[in-house]
């Protein structure tokens, strides 16, 4: 057994996967190890699915690095031919003056992702609901 790394990964969790891959992709001889075996349910983001954010309200700061993540996810479905990001819209409701809504906004046109604002009207129109985003 081989048994002389340049690195070691704890925890192979969505982190510590994308970690391990990049590592190696470097050229670096690397291992990892994951005490619950492959798809536990024991990790922070248990479960068969994760939610991936294109923006942050709370710290628009972060679109630069949420940015690099989604196109690493997009290599890594390229380089495994397996589909594992589904890029899907999002509903946000709420008051147009709430500032929740308000830091949403500004968040998506910081992130560059596309919205539209519907009036209730709009909203009890059924084929609002069939548009496709």
């Amino acid at each position: 057994m081989h048994t002389d790394f340049d690195v070691a990964v704890i925890g192979l969790g969505a982190m510590g996967s994308m970690a391990l891959w990049q590592l190696a992709e470097d050229g670096l001889n690397v291992i990892g190890f994951e005490q619950f075996g492959v798809g536990h349910d024991r990790g922070a983001v248990g479960g068969e699915t994760r939610l991936f954010r294109r923006m942050q309200t709370s710290r628009p700061d972060y679109t630069p690095i949420i940015d690099i993540a989604r196109r690493q996810w997009h290599a890594l479905q390229e380089f495994s031919s397996v589909q594992i990001l589904t890029e899907i819209g999002g509903l946000t409701v709420g008051p147009a003056n709430d500032p929740r809504l308000i830091a949403f906004r500004t968040a998506a046109q910081g992130a560059g992702v596309e919205t539209e604002t519907l009036g209730r009207k709009e909203m009890n129109d059924s084929s609002a609901a069939n548009r496709p985003y």
